[in-house]
């Protein structure tokens, strides 16, 4: 449940029993070119940010390990993640480049 920028808990009555977790989209041309991204990672900082840099970045480009990592770095250059969550940040880095890369 969102409430005003919180994450809440469900009652007690109630059970979690699915997390989505969007993957960042992009779309590549038959030789292999990214051709637009848009990537928006979420639970590694207070609020959800767009990786317009990383975004960016990708346009244009082949897709390899390499850029995937670069992409990766970019894409969470600015989060700030609470405390207690840092960890999520290198998560976060691993989706990114596991989605470029497949």
């Amino acid at each position: 449940m969102r409430h005003q920028g919180r994450t809440l808990l469900p009652p007690p009555d109630e059970m979690i029993t699915a997390i989505y977790i969007p993957k960042p989209s992009y779309a590549v041309e038959e030789q292999g070119v990214c051709t637009d991204a848009r990537i928006v990672p979420g639970a590694v900082a207070p609020r959800t940010i767009r990786a317009h840099k990383a975004e960016e970045f990708l346009k244009g480009k082949e897709l390899s390990p390499e850029v995937g990592e670069k992409a990766a770095e970019l894409a969470l250059a600015g989060a700030k993640p609470l405390s207690k969550n840092a960890y999520k940040l290198e998560i976060g880095k691993t989706l990114v480049k596991r989605v470029i890369c497949r």
